[in-house]
């Protein structure tokens, strides 16, 4: 007796229409794993793309999982939204008072999302996943012991899961194998 099983694909093609934070993908390839010529969504894979903020000719995306994912994948899921897209970097401190707001908006987990900041050997310390070095800006990094595996960064929450304590947007240093369901992606506006 022969089993027929019906996949459903998932597009959001057009969701960002409105934002030019849209998928640089076509045929909304990135979503998903690819099996030869075709792509399939698996649930659970990064959604919530309506998440989205324009700033300063670039797109942030807040993304969620269903589980929680480490620094890396959440990394390279940002890779797979855009060309040129990674884990925020944030050089000001308006442009950490939007990737807080956006996370404390839309973050309804309260989980503290990946942001980009790395230690880099490359560079030497910490850096952005998009290569560049901390510069002027990294007044909301707390004090990091050394030698302790502490070498990515998220957004703070204070442990206490409450939206007030969220708006603090202080970065936090964790293991980079840590997990979590959340994390804001970056990318330049084309």
């Amino acid at each position: 007796m022969r089993k027929w099983f019906l996949f459903l694909t998932y597009s959001v093609i057009g969701i960002f229409a409105n934002t030019g934070c849209g998928n640089d993908y076509p045929n909304n390839q990135n979503f998903g794993y690819r099996f030869g010529y075709s792509t399939y969504y698996r649930p659970g894979y990064a959604r919530n793309f309506n998440n989205s903020e324009t700033w300063k000719a670039t797109c942030y995306l807040l993304m969620t999982e269903d589980i929680g994912i480490t620094f890396w994948h959440a990394e390279g899921k940002c890779n797979h939204w855009a060309k040129d897209g990674h884990l925020a970097s944030i050089r000001s401190e308006e442009e950490n008072k939007l990737v807080t707001d956006l996370a404390a908006k839309k973050n309804i987990d309260k989980e503290q999302p990946w942001i980009g900041g790395m230690i880099s050997e490359v560079v030497g310390g910490w850096a952005w996943t998009d290569f560049d070095p901390f510069a002027d800006f990294a007044g909301y990094l707390t004090n990091v012991p050394a030698g302790q595996g502490l070498n990515c960064l998220q957004l703070s929450s204070n442990n206490n899961n409450s939206p007030a304590d969220f708006k603090l947007g202080k970065w936090i240093a964790k293991n980079c194998e840590t997990t979590s369901k959340v994390f804001v992606c970056k990318k330049p506006l084309m």
